[in-house]
């Protein structure tokens, strides 16, 4: 069972670091950069 915690712990881990990058990514497409055109 101390196992599972662990894994369960991690998975949780890289779902908020994933969710984290995603909110990153959202906002970086919606500032207005030159580049873009």
């Amino acid at each position: 069972m101390r196992q599972f915690a662990s894994l369960t712990k991690l998975i949780t881990a890289i779902a908020g670091v994933a969710s984290d990058a995603d909110m990153q990514i959202e906002f970086f497409t919606q500032l207005p950069l030159p580049a873009r055109d």
